[in-house]
């Protein structure tokens, strides 16, 4: 570790002059708070819409997920009329999964001894790839004057400029709670492109739309760059294919899929960039943390032979997507040494993940600062949201005391900070990650609760704050069941916030058979918590049902239920209590006396929440498989565009004589993924 530290201060002071040149203009975010009247409600609270879908009997058979994704990619690659693909065979040799978990546990191992033997391992293939790289780098990258400022600009500025051309963030929030937006019109090569940026640059979480198994966002991305639609063809380029590339290969963890692209785009008449092919690399990030049977840098080697073949000139971004796939340690610290040995300039993506590695070597903050200050001369880094929030995140992973909370609580105060909507998803995401906290008095839950509550109230716009306030609550939950109570109760307050801050939407299902899904707002928020929410529903009936014998203790209420008015004020009573100046952290005693919530300590069976769990992963099952069967009945192709049509996207056949109601009836078979 020590090697490596003196390796990352050694090429930060070669750079550090470089950084001016970089510097990161982050554009201000407004908030959905600073967008709302102050009496407006949350939606969740607004009277909801009421969708009516029918409850139609389907046969589940052949709609289970694997086989029907491999056939959603059959139809959509069948136009290249290359039969030996890999997705069409249904006959490949059996996956080794023992050695491929085997690798993988060996790649997870941090104890110095096993990553020594990793790097010996894996030098040579590392060393031939960097030869490799560093060969066809582009003479203009190399020997750079680091003392000449102008010349480290120039190739700074315009290798960002050259970045910055196919990227549209302006267009493209990095989540989308509302319906997929609607397709332009009239299209162009221009907004055709920048539309399918937006489709594959944001999460649309409505309906689940962005999801691979069950989302309208990938049925649109292929519909629309199938080989035998004719309709967008004058408007597909390089650049949408890269898009796809991004969000199939390295979101969507279709790497096979990414890699098959490369064929339909060729056949579609695009070549490739040094786009496409640092959106290939980004799947070598990927594969350097998955279970595998093929080297990283074998995979990496491919890319890069490719690019050259096609004599396609890597940029300083390649560097960048290479830094991130690089595992080991030692092998960082090689790869550093070669930059700088050729004097190549640093991006300043790379200049962050050097960063981000300093920081993983110490844990006194002020040395972290002193690296920004010192070795890479950036002085000014307090007006650098993103170095801030690296601050943040360092200083509250480092919490152990009371006089720590404190000081950082005034820290992240402080007027000249450049804070933005993610420094308060930093300070929390440490606090949650705080393995020193776990042996403290503190209640994480509760602490990250104060932090919320007291802490830039009204930058509470990034969804993943509410996501770690949920995952602690229900860890906390499990732990200690005596805070089932209280801690279910500020999970529905959790809801509550986010529905309000971030506008989801409040839509109910109600289905022919009177049954009714919960509502999106919580659906949404349910599948973020990666599953904590729903062990939580199970705790919860399971409680219930345990104490029903006791006419004496009242049922916990449901986290899926909407908070009542007197619930509200309750909520709204507890946040103001929370709110005190210069105290982080209520106890979890105060708070069940400031909520009177009391709940009967109790023990789960061993089992009784996978089983609950189990139960509603057949449900969940189940509507996927109808809105399969409907695929299937009508196919890919056409149950897209009815799709489009009916939640108001797309109609390219309006003007066609198509019958719109029997469309819209056959379409209304589907039920909202849960």
């Amino acid at each position: 570790m020590i090697s490596i530290r003196d390796t990352i201060s050694r090429i930060a002071r070669t750079v550090r002059q470089t950084e001016p040149a970089s510097k990161y203009t982050k554009p201000k975010t407004k908030s959905h708070s600073q967008s709302k009247s102050p009496s407006t409600s949350p939606g969740i609270y607004n009277k909801p819409k009421i969708v009516h879908r029918k409850d139609v009997k389907v046969d589940l058979k052949n709609t289970q997920g694997t086989n029907f994704q491999i056939h959603t990619y059959r139809d959509f690659l069948a136009p290249l009329g290359i039969p030996n693909l890999k997705v069409f065979n249904d006959e490949l040799p059996p996956y080794s999964h023992s050695s491929a978990h085997q690798n993988w546990r060996k790649k997870q191992n941090s104890k110095p001894v096993n990553m020594f033997n990793n790097f010996l391992q894996d030098r040579s293939l590392f060393e031939k790839m960097m030869d490799f790289l560093i060969n066809i780098t582009p003479e203009h990258l190399k020997n750079t004057n680091f003392s000449n400022d102008m010349v480290v600009r120039h190739v700074l500025e315009q290798e960002e400029k050259e970045s910055d051309t196919n990227r549209f963030p302006e267009l493209s929030p990095r989540n989308s709670f509302g319906e997929v937006p609607s397709m332009p019109q009239p299209l162009t090569v221009q907004n055709f492109q920048e539309y399918i940026y937006t489709l594959t640059h944001s999460n649309f979480y409505y309906r689940n739309s962005s999801s691979l198994t069950s989302g309208l966002v990938p049925d649109i991305l292929l519909y629309t760059h199938k080989l035998t639609n004719d309709e967008f063809k004058p408007y597909r380029s390089v650049h949408t294919y890269n898009y796809l590339i991004k969000f199939f290969g390295f979101d969507k963890n279709q790497s096979s899929f990414a890699r098959e692209l490369l064929l339909v785009m060729n056949k579609d008449g695009h070549k490739p960039n040094i786009d496409t092919i640092n959106h290939l690399l980004k799947l070598a990030q990927t594969h350097s943390h998955i279970r595998t049977n093929t080297n990283t840098y074998q995979v990496i080697m491919k890319y890069l032979q490719l690019c050259q073949s096609m004599n396609i000139d890597i940029n300083l971004s390649t560097f960048s997507r290479i830094y991130d796939s690089i595992n080991n340690i030692f092998l960082k610290e090689s790869f550093l040494n070669h930059i700088q040995r050729i004097k190549l300039p640093i991006s300043k993506n790379l200049l962050l993940k050097i960063l981000d590695d300093f920081m993983a070597t110490t844990k006194d903050t002020g040395e972290v600062i002193n690296f920004i200050e010192n070795d890479l001369g950036h002085s000014n880094w307090k007006s650098d949201s993103k170095i801030l929030n690296k601050v943040v995140y360092h200083k509250a992973l480092q919490i152990q005391r009371d006089e720590d909370v404190d000081r950082l609580w005034r820290f992240v105060n402080e007027k000249d900070l450049d804070v933005d909507e993610y420094t308060l998803k930093s300070f929390l995401e440490g606090v949650r990650k705080n393995k020193l906290l776990d042996s403290q008095h503190y209640s994480k839950a509760m602490l990250m609760l104060s932090i919320y509550v007291n802490v830039y109230d009204s930058l509470s716009n990034v969804l993943r704050v509410y996501q770690f306030l949920l995952e602690e609550l229900v860890r906390e939950s499990e732990r200690e069941p005596r805070l089932l109570g209280i801690n279910t109760f500020i999970a529905r307050g959790v809801v509550y916030e986010a529905s309000g801050e971030l506008l989801l939407p409040s839509e109910i299902t109600q289905y022919g058979n009177s049954k009714r899904s919960a509502s999106e707002n919580y659906k949404i928020l349910r599948r973020v918590s990666c599953g904590k929410l729903e062990k939580l529903e199970a705790i919860t009936d399971i409680y219930n049902k345990m104490m029903e014998k006791f006419s004496e203790v009242a049922a916990i209420t449901e986290p899926h239920k909407p908070f009542s008015e007197d619930e509200i004020q309750m909520w709204q009573k507890l946040k103001s209590s929370i709110k005190i100046d210069n105290n982080a952290a209520e106890s979890e005693r105060s708070l069940l006396i400031k909520a009177q919530i009391h709940c009967v300590p109790l023990t789960i069976p061993p089992g009784a929440v996978d089983k609950y769990r189990q139960a509603q992963l057949r449900k969940y099952e189940t509507v996927r498989a109808r809105e399969r069967s409907n695929k299937m009945e009508l196919g890919v192709e056409e149950h897209t565009r009815q799709q489009m049509r009916t939640r108001g996207i797309y109609d390219s056949r309006e003007n066609m004589g198509v019958d719109k109601d029997n469309g819209e009836e056959i379409i209304n078979k589907n039920l909202d993924t849960v």
